[in-house]
């Protein structure tokens, strides 16, 4: 199957790329206010963040992820 998909511009919210101009539109969630309380904060929601985060989800800890753009 031959698809063309037209690739966006690079932004500040994601660089340009084949998943970002094909996948389905993800939600935008508000800034963070307040406090928050969790066992561990991973910060940054590239594969090691992701990765981290989810690995201690999976093993109970209460996990905050932050991401300054679009994971």
């Amino acid at each position: 199957m031959n698809v063309r998909v037209q690739q966006p511009a690079s932004s500040a919210l994601h660089t340009a790329s084949y998943y970002a101009a094909s996948s389905a539109a993800q939600p935008d969630y508000t800034a963070l206010q307040g406090e928050m309380s969790c066992d561990v904060c991973v910060v940054g929601g590239g594969f090691s963040g992701l990765n981290t985060a989810i690995e201690l989800a999976v093993r109970g800890m209460r996990v905050v992820l932050l991401e300054a753009h679009k994971i």
